[in-house]
């Protein structure tokens, strides 16, 4: 059974295979037969030079075929030597209906086509043909870089990368004398294999190389055949699509055009092309010509506005901007105004001594009785010529209406409940004062604040429970009262008239630490004796002393440092019950002292006298009993003065500049230019790259060094002049306090990226001072920070002492 199965599966295979030869057999017969019926039509068209072309290709691929053939029967006899001993046969046998030379033809076609392939010059053909041994595919071989394999075959495994060997200088020398190959040998970035190029590969390769042409049977100098001038006529049209409808009915545009010019014949008004080109030409020329127009030609009231002037010219007028008409004059420029227009006394004197430009009219309305009476206006030629001006210089803008949301206009910042802690109400009054209260400041623990004014009396109280502990009487007034910065010590700092008072508050208010340390800082004053003068002293200077010459340069001094005498610690520490405390020396100038200020250290303090001039600025060191005048020439009027907080550098204020020294480099750093006309106050961040000043003129200016000389921010919270600003050393706000009975309290927060700005933001008006009278309309006169809490301390004209918490 098994038999008979396999020889009924054998008949079936060899009919199957007989019925396949034939179908191969008939398609390559009707192939066959149009060739050739196409070869003897295209013989019949041609013209003799083409015939003779055509029998020199013939006769090449005749010798081309030959030389393939030979080739081919070497190969193919090579094959069947090698593989006669190998089981099975490689190659079909052939078919009863299938004959030797239908075999061999049908071979020679497959092989002429394969040959013309790898003949051909195109590159994806070579593309092709060097891919075509790798399964890859055209993928770039970088993506693999990182990879131990090179892509995937077909069933999808890896496919490890071919392992190259790279040549040394060595190798590469060796086989460049001993390869007679070295020379054509390429290798392929495809494959990474090695090819050594053929002569013919080198003959294209030099004829490129030369600007030839890379196929030798090709030639570049063959006559032109132009398309339309063929010698047998025209063999292809440019289209074969038929000819549109549109060809073959009139034009409905030309119809419209010529129904137009007839109607413009008829009506005498058609104008030819031609002529219409000279008619502009003109008209370009005319407008080249005449560029100028009149400036100030009302257009509205004009009415050979058109006959004048061109379309150009007329476009011109009516987009010009029209001048501004002057006011319409008023009831106070009447020869006879209603009385509550004349101006009193008062305002009179106002208007003369305010500038041209900041009065609100240029004169003060005027009655006469008759018209007769009235003068000629002083004025009237400059302010026709200065109207003049203006119409011809100033620029004019048309406004036009924008769209725009007023919330958008608003600045986004942030909700003061969240900045929170910061005063926001009154909690406690020190009453005890009968004059104006011109200075407080709290000590550096917090506890007890010290107070000055016009009564000529110092006031210590304690912050807690609001009780004055003691009262210092001076001859004169108290114009400022400083503490000593360092929290060891308790010396409080008074400027009375022309002295400067240095009291030791240790046995009245301080611990016995404190005591301790003030004896010690205040010990070598006990050289001085009454009334001794400084320059008695100058032989006991220790070495110490020494060394601060070269950091001032050596003045006369107008000072003298001497001990108060029995009566006079007697008269100011008046007569009460409480005497502790004492003067432990009296620094006396020419001139009355302002403003005095400590150094962070505690060891200097810095006097200001306004009318000194010279000697405007003294710097005084307690501990070696010195005085020093940094400064040789007055640069204006020296209002205040700060110390940096951490660096040797001192702030200058004077009328209207702020001046930045560097006392051991001895030299100006930079000089601030405020836009204010009169510095009053002048307040120091805790960092030292910030200020804030206060000026009579109502303004409030911010100052970031790091960024210009000009303020950073411009605040105007204030109507009426500003006495002074502060400072908290912990917390980040600022306050100003003016005459207009307000306290501004202001969130001010610093930043240590360089790239943000600081973040000011107006938190809380506080109000509850009085003026002095109506008259004169002083408000709060100063304000300080309480040192640890969220507190601010203000005094005013009203002779009271206010907390707001």
């Amino acid at each position: 059974m098994t038999n008979k199965m396999e020889k009924g599966i054998a008949n079936k295979l060899e009919n199957k295979t007989k019925t396949v030869h034939k179908k191969k057999g008939t398609k390559t017969k009707t192939k066959q037969k149009q060739k050739q019926t196409q070869k003897q039509t295209k013989k019949q068209k041609q013209s003799p030079k083409q015939k003779q072309k055509q029998k020199q290709k013939q006769s090449q691929e005749k010798e081309i075929e030959v030389e393939k053939n030979k080739h081919n029967e070497t190969k193919l006899k090579t094959i069947s030597s090698s593989d006669s001993s190998s089981e099975g046969e490689l190659f079909e046998p052939l078919s009863d209906d299938r004959t030797e030379s239908e075999e061999y033809s049908q071979s020679s076609s497959d092989r002429e086509a394969f040959y013309d392939h790898f003949l051909s010059d195109s590159s994806e053909d070579e593309d092709l043909r060097y891919t075509q041994p790798s399964t890859i595919g055209n993928v770039p071989k970088e993506w693999y870089n990182e990879y131990e394999h090179e892509g995937y075959d077909l069933e999808g495994e890896k496919i490890g990368k071919k392992v190259i060997k790279k040549r040394d200088e060595l190798d590469e020398f060796m086989s460049k004398m001993e390869d007679p190959n070295y020379w054509r040998t390429v290798r392929d970035s495809l494959t990474n294999e090695e090819h050594i190029l053929t002569d013919q590969e080198l003959q294209i390769a030099f004829d490129i190389q030369s600007g030839k042409v890379a196929n030798p049977d090709f030639d570049p100098f063959a006559p032109y055949i132009e398309w339309f001038d063929h010698p047998e006529g025209k063999i292809h049209p440019l289209t074969n699509a038929p000819e549109p409808k549109r060809r073959f009915v009139p034009s409905k545009y030309e119809a419209k055009e010529v129904i137009r010019i007839v109607k413009a014949i008829r009506n005498k008004s058609y104008v030819p092309t031609w002529r219409k080109k000279k008619i502009e030409e003109k008209k370009q020329k005319k407008e080249e010509s005449q560029k100028h127009y009149l400036l100030w030609k009302d257009t509205e009231t004009d009415n050979d506005f058109k006959s004048n002037y061109t379309r150009t010219e007329q476009k011109l007028l009516k987009s010009r901007i029209i001048a501004p008409r002057p006011y319409l004059p008023g009831n106070h420029e009447s020869y006879n105004p209603p009385p509550e227009y004349l101006p009193s006394k008062g305002e009179r004197t106002r208007f003369e001594n305010t500038q041209e430009i900041d009065r609100r009219t240029t004169f003060l309305p005027e009655k006469y009785d008759n018209l007769l009476d009235l003068p000629s206006y002083d004025n009237f030629v400059k302010e026709r010529f200065s109207r003049c001006l203006d119409l011809l210089f100033c620029t004019r803008v048309r406004r036009r209406r924008k769209l725009i949301n007023p919330q958008d206009l608003i600045p986004k910042l942030p909700n003061p409940q969240d900045l929170r802690p910061f005063p926001t109400s009154e909690m406690l009054q020190f009453v005890g004062h009968t004059g104006r209260v011109r200075s407080i400041d709290v000590d550096p623990t917090g506890q007890w604040l010290a107070s000055g004014g016009d009564d000529n009396t110092v006031r210590i109280w304690e912050i807690a429970t609001g009780k004055c502990f003691k009262i210092w009487n001076f001859k004169e007034t108290v114009y400022d009262v400083k503490w000593n910065p360092r929290v060891s010590l308790s010396i409080l700092a008074v400027a009375s008239g022309d002295l400067l008072f240095i009291v030791d508050n240790g046995e009245l208010i301080g611990t016995q630490s404190q005591i301790e340390n003030n004896n010690e800082y205040l010990k070598h004053l006990n050289v001085l004796r009454e009334k001794e003068h400084f320059d008695e002293i100058e032989e006991k200077r220790n070495e110490k002393q020494k060394q601060l010459k070269k950091i001032f340069k050596r003045r006369k001094v107008d000072t003298n440092w001497r001990k108060p005498t029995k009566l006079e610690q007697a008269t100011l520490s008046g007569k009460e019950r409480n005497n502790y405390g004492r003067i432990a020396v009296i620094i006396q100038a020419k001139n009355e002292i302002k403003k005095i200020n400590w150094h962070s250290k505690g060891e200097y303090i810095v006097t200001i006298i306004p009318k000194g001039g010279k000697n405007a600025v003294f710097i005084h060191k307690i501990s070696a009993i010195r005085t020093q005048n940094p400064f040789g020439k007055s640069k204006g009027l020296v209002v205040t003065a700060e110390w940096h907080p951490t660096k040797p550098i001192i702030f200058i204020a004077t009328q209207s500049h702020i001046r930045i020294y560097h006392l051991i480099e001895q030299k100006m750093i930079s000089k601030l230019k405020p836009r204010v006309r009169w510095i009053s106050s002048l307040a120091i961040h805790r960092g030292g790259e910030n200020l804030v000043i206060g000026s009579f003129d109502k303004n409030l200016c911010w100052f970031d060094l790091e960024l210009s000389d000009k303020p950073y921010r411009d605040l105007k919270y204030h109507s009426m002049a500003i006495r002074n600003v502060t400072f908290h050393k912990l917390y980040p706000l600022f306050a100003s306090c003016s005459d207009d009975k307000t306290i501004q309290i202001f969130h001010g927060k610093v930043f240590d990226d360089f790239t943000k700005n600081p973040l000011i933001v107006p938190l809380k008006i506080l109000k509850g001072h009085k003026w002095e009278s109506k008259d004169v309309r002083l408000g709060v006169l100063d304000c300080v920070f309480h040192p640890i809490q969220p507190w601010l301390f203000t005094s005013g004209a009203d002779k009271t002492i206010r907390l707001y918490c």
